[in-house]
């Protein structure tokens, strides 16, 4: 069997050969400090190299992605006309991106240090820079992309999210305490953002799949709603002013393509799916075990027969300062869980981290090559 059939099967809630296995796109990403480790420990050397302003890998090297025997490839629009990409490993100068956000080099990752709609009101929304989604430059070489590894591959594809209504441009354009007070007193200004974002969305995603959308299996999109002990709000918060928003999404992309919709949302999001199923997703990701009311097991019985899963094996509790065997026997148990009857890819729950060691991350998606076949042990 073929990775895209492999996938294909897999998202049409039907038992493959094996379980499929994901790394790459902003689902299952890895910081650029662990991705140089592990090419250093793989002996991988002039590898491609390309990372977001979150300072996380856009691109993997092929030799990686077949060393770990990943099953799916992802493709990413590209940056407007005249923009510059940044590497973070050689300056901490401050970064400014096409929205006007403001970032710094702080460490693992870059943060925040302007949000250019602090401050503004309703009014002011108008007469604001909004990126171009449509700049031709966002799309060059996308569709020959896509096109090349759907006719010379075996490879599953999926489209990278651009951006999120909430966690990525409402909190980053107006500063995540500001836009949480929005939301209790600023109704308006808040529908008239989220309005503005949709609209830009659209504008993305339409020209991502006017290019690739007959060719890929999966497309991201997603949205924080979770921490690690709860939601960051109460679902009639989400229903209020994002639930309809995210389901003209999810309409618009299913008119230009027939590949399935991952949405990712990290924490603790169990009191949002009943809604995420009614906007219309396919499959969510990360599925962290380890927040609360997220218990595998509850998730797979309670909603296994609507969505996928996609993600599973946590990062901070079994990655990192664990033996191989701690791995091995973690994977077991999420496999034994999620993946009985189809509908699951097995995936990190957040961005591989500098900490954790390349053997351990080599060793993760090893154990499933070999042990991960159905039928799966219950």
């Amino acid at each position: 069997m073929t990775s895209r059939e492999r996938v294909w099967k897999t998202l049409n809630h039907k038992e493959p050969d094996r379980i499929p296995v994901d790394l790459g796109g902003n689902s299952s990403g890895m910081t650029d400090i662990a991705y140089r480790k592990l090419t250093h420990y793989t002996g991988i050397k002039n590898y491609t190299a390309a990372f977001s302003e979150w300072r996380t890998v856009e691109n993997f090297d092929e030799r990686i992605l077949e060393l770990l025997n990943i099953d799916i490839r992802a493709i990413n629009l590209g940056q407007p006309q005249g923009y510059k990409s940044f590497d973070y490993s050689e300056s901490d100068d401050i970064f400014e991106n096409e929205w006007g956000i403001h970032r710094k080099n702080t460490g693992d990752y870059s943060q925040i240090i302007h949000h250019p709609l602090s401050g503004l009101t309703i009014y002011d929304l108008k007469n604001f820079h909004w990126p171009d989604p449509r700049d031709p430059e966002r799309v060059a070489g996308l569709r020959e992309k896509a096109q090349k590894l759907f006719e010379n591959t075996d490879y599953a594809i999926k489209l990278a999210d651009p951006m999120s209504l909430f966690n990525e441009i409402s909190c980053m354009l107006r500063g995540f305490e500001q836009f949480m007070v929005d939301l209790v007193t600023n109704e308006k200004f808040v529908f008239t953002l989220v309005e503005k974002e949709l609209e830009l969305l659209m504008g993305f995603y339409g020209s991502a799949l006017d290019a690739v959308g007959q060719y890929i299996q999966i497309v991201e999109t997603s949205d924080d709603y979770g921490m690690q002990n709860g939601p960051m709000f109460s679902p009639s918060i989400y229903k209020k002013f994002f639930k309809k928003a995210h389901q003209r999404l999810n309409d618009f992309i299913r008119s230009r393509t027939r590949a399935k919709i991952l949405f990712h949302s990290c924490g603790s999001v169990k009191a949002f799916i009943p809604d995420f199923i009614d906007t219309g997703i396919d499959i969510l990701d990360p599925i962290q075990p380890y927040t609360a009311d997220m218990n595998l097991k509850e998730i797979k019985n309670e909603f296994g027969k609507y969505l996928c899963f996609h993600g599973g094996i946590d990062m901070p509790l079994m990655l990192h300062g664990r033996s191989i065997k701690d791995i091995e026997e973690n994977i077991k148990e999420v496999i034994r869980i999620l993946a009985k009857g189809g509908g699951y890819i097995l995936a990190p729950t957040h961005n591989i981290q500098p900490d954790i060691p390349p053997e351990n991350i080599i060793a993760m998606y090893k154990y499933v090559k070999e042990h991960g076949r159905y039928p799966i042990e219950v």
